[in-house]
């Protein structure tokens, strides 16, 4: 028996994140993303995908991309990944990488940069798509954002960058404080030459573990002996390991963030009043999400926009009223306009 449903397919704008290493900036040298020449990210798309959206008009050239085989090549931090977590891709790769982006370019000679929404598979070297800018918001679909930003640089400073020399030095410690143990710990010994032949420590049976012994003749009893290795790091490196976590959190204010109070090691804390305390817990952090807010804003203002040029003539929504929920709607006409914006 055949039975018929009613399918609904949206298509709503969606916000999301891009990691460093798949957002393409050209040139990389530019200190504003408005002076990129092409700004996008790598996408990946299997043959089905590829296909369909030549089907819609928005590829062409496919034929050529799936004329390559997808490379196998992967990029330094996706190896590290599946080496940590214990996985590998698979034999056949399926997914052809392509870079989707903003291309500003005079093309048409009269002087005057224009946008293009360009999309290009790296592996073929074919170009899949160059449409003008079809947004009417004209804004850049990417918006990039910083925890600290740099002078003059497009790319800033992350947490791990930040921290990165302390985390170098930290490590230097600790492995000095490794090695030292295992030296002071770990047996030698030094022995008459004379028991060359019969204590050699290659043979399994001269190998020292617990519960072994060495047959020695009596008068070889004190040949053999234990070298004293004395301690040397009486805590040292922990007392460094702990200054350069002290350090660390200075530069961060970590625990700051986490306990609401201030450090007292660091100089740009929060005075000591209890309700001065209370209201600049987040001081610090505010100095990093500040530019993170700003771009969401932005954001969510151009996910209005595009409602207003793809959406349907109305828009209907949910609001909360007290306890109840109640059903609104908006004409698209209005959406228009700088002075609504949506919050996440």
């Amino acid at each position: 028996m055949d039975e018929e449903f009613d399918f609904t397919e949206t298509d709503d704008p969606e916000i999301g994140t891009i990691q460093l290493k798949d957002l393409v900036i050209v040139p990389i040298t530019i200190s504003n993303q408005n002076r990129a020449r092409f700004l996008g990210k790598r996408l990946w798309l299997r043959k089905s995908e590829l296909k369909k959206r030549e089907k819609e008009k928005i590829y062409e050239n496919v034929d050529a991309v799936l004329s390559k085989e997808p490379s196998k090549d992967l990029d330094t931090i996706t190896a590290f990944q599946n080496s940590v977590e214990g996985i590998s891709e698979p034999e056949k790769k399926e997914d052809y990488e392509v870079l989707h982006g903003i291309y500003k370019k005079d093309l048409d000679g009269d002087g005057i940069e224009e946008k293009y929404l360009v999309t290009y598979a790296t592996e073929s070297g074919v170009r899949l798509q160059l449409d003008r800018y079809p947004f009417y918001h004209g804004n850049d679909f990417i918006k990039l954002s910083w925890f600290k930003k740099r002078v003059n640089r497009i790319l800033g400073r992350g947490v791990a960058q930040m921290l990165e020399d302390l985390h170098v030095e930290s490590s230097i410690q600790a492995r000095h404080r490794i090695n030292s143990k295992a030296i002071v710990n770990s047996p030698q010994f030094k022995a008459d030459e004379t028991l060359k032949d019969r204590l050699d420590p290659g043979r399994p049976e001269n190998q020292v573990r617990p519960g072994g012994f060495w047959w020695l003749p009596g008068n070889m009893l004190d040949k053999v002996k234990a070298v004293d290795m004395p301690e040397q790091d009486l805590g040292e490196s922990d007392r460094e390991e702990a200054l350069i976590a002290q350090a660390a959190d200075n530069l961060v204010g970590a625990s700051e963030l986490r306990s609401g109070r201030e450090t007292p090691f660091d100089p740009r804390a929060p005075a000591a009043k209890t309700a001065l305390l209370l209201n600049q817990s987040s001081i610090r952090l505010d100095d990093f999400i500040f530019g993170f807010i700003l771009k969401e804003n932005e954001c969510l203002d151009i996910a209005l926009k595009l409602y207003y040029q793809f959406g349907p003539d109305k828009l209907r929504f949910n609001i909360k009223e007290g306890d109840d929920t109640v059903k609104k709607e908006i004409e698209k006409s209005k959406l228009n306009t700088n002075n609504i914006h949506l919050h996440s």
